[in-house]
């Protein structure tokens, strides 16, 4: 008998409803294992800013952050312009694993979030108090958007938020970024108006530096659109991922200068990583194609 042909490409997937949705709950949902996703939309009749979005893998904390800083990051990839494409009453928060502004096809495999049979996979969405102007009830559905399973996770996308002190008009200093062995920073958004200038210096050595002018020209020249009260810092802007992720490791200091024109106090920055969790695959992979 024929074997039956199974679709692997890019599809949405169908999966079950959350649990808990409510004014001021914890709404969970467990999404299958064993899938590549691609991203997730979230479909609500909420505002963004009454949600926080979780992601759970295998217990441990991967992805946390408003919904309002998804819609950020999706407007600043400038992915596309959604008006017109979301039902009335309806809002769409994309909670992106494959980074889609990548240019070639392994980059963006390589950012998608695999998930291993057997493992948990958990969606958790804060679920703010009632508001002036919000409906009667909540609606929360999520779709995912999978891709072609993989035997194997290399990859773990991350995005963390990070608060920087700065006290000063000028120069503020932080060096609290974790070194982290096989975790490269993709793009930090600094939640600030007020920055003129970033420079980074790894063991001594200066490694980055630019101005907020440079930083938005070049994003504009590689389809970026900087979103009011942020200041981007994006090592893959070009759309390349090769030699161009900035690892967090070290051997003393990491550190980040922000120059600032009036006292910001604190600063919250969102960073997306990309962690390497299978090295030796990547080691193998790299012999081959030497010896090849």
């Amino acid at each position: 008998m024929a074997t039956a042909y199974k679709y692997m490409g890019v599809r949405p997937k169908k999966v079950e409803s959350f649990t808990g949705v409510g004014f001021g709950n914890r709404a969970a949902l467990k999404l299958p294992s064993g899938e590549t996703y691609d991203f997730l939309i979230i479909e609500t009749n909420l505002q963004s800013a009454s949600i926080n979005i979780r992601c759970i893998l295998g217990g441990k904390t991967f992805y946390d952050a408003p919904a309002t800083v998804f819609d950020m990051i999706d407007d600043y990839k400038d992915v596309i312009d959604y008006a017109g494409f979301v039902p009335a009453g309806k809002n769409y928060i994309i909670v992106p694993f494959a980074d889609l502004s990548l240019r070639y096809k392994d980059g963006q495999q390589q950012t998608s979030l695999v998930t291993m049979y057997g493992e948990e996979f958990l969606l958790e969405v804060d679920i703010a108090a009632k508001g002036a102007g919000d409906p009667d009830n909540v609606e929360l559905v999520c779709h995912p958007l999978v891709n072609t399973p993989q035997a194997q996770r290399v990859f773990l996308p991350r995005l963390e938020k990070h608060t920087i002190t700065a006290p000063a008009a000028g120069e503020n200093q932080f060096s609290s970024i974790p070194s982290v062995q096989g975790r490269s920073i993709r793009r930090i958004h600094f939640h600030s108006n007020a920055i003129t200038e970033i420079a980074i210096r790894r063991d001594g050595d200066e490694s980055y530096r630019t101005q907020t002018a440079v930083e938005k020209y070049r994003g504009a020249r590689n389809g970026r659109t900087w979103v009011d009260g942020w200041w981007h810092l994006d090592f893959l802007q070009r759309g390349y991922i090769a030699n161009e992720l900035f690892p967090t490791v070290r051997a003393s200091e990491l550190l980040f200068s922000l120059y600032t024109n009036k006292v910001e106090g604190n600063v919250d920055a969102y960073i997306e990583y990309l962690d390497v969790e299978r090295p030796d695959i990547l080691q193998a992979a790299a012999q081959q194609a030497a010896a090849s």
